[in-house]
């Protein structure tokens, strides 16, 4: 009997510690929400709006990005972008590239400079086409 209870608070410790390496979704680059406007962007991140004019006029899907994300496609987020913020206190730059790992034929910088955020409320002719962004 006592070795049955051991066994088992074993069991139930060993399936509470977490295992080396594992990521949580604080330590993700990407966040999503659903959402609208320039509000719903946190300050030093990108944020990705699946419609032009930040998702004017309805809850759309915002992704939410606070470091280099070289596929975007893990997270859903593959060519969806239509509009982008830029929001950081200081001159920083964002660059947005057409295919993974920070490559393709096109690639789009993007600037806020602290006083002046980066209101990109189209993407033009980048509109679906972001697959990866150096935060």
């Amino acid at each position: 009997m006592i070795k049955k209870i051991a066994l088992a608070l074993t069991m139930t410790l060993a399936a509470a510690v977490p295992v080396a390496g594992s990521a949580s979704a604080a330590d993700s680059p990407v966040r999503e929400i659903r959402g609208q406007g320039l509000d719903a962007c946190p300050e030093q991140s990108v944020c990705l709006y699946q419609d032009t004019n930040f998702n004017e006029g309805k809850d759309a899907r915002i992704w939410i990005l606070t470091d280099d994300v070289p596929q975007l496609s893990k997270y859903d987020a593959n060519d969806r972008a239509s509009s982008v913020y830029v929001h950081f206190r200081g001159r920083h730059e964002a660059i947005l590239w057409t295919d993974t790992w920070y490559s393709g034929d096109y690639s789009w910088h993007l600037w806020s400079d602290g006083e002046q955020h980066g209101k990109y409320s189209s993407l033009d002719e980048f509109n679906d086409e972001v697959s990866s962004v150096v935060v």
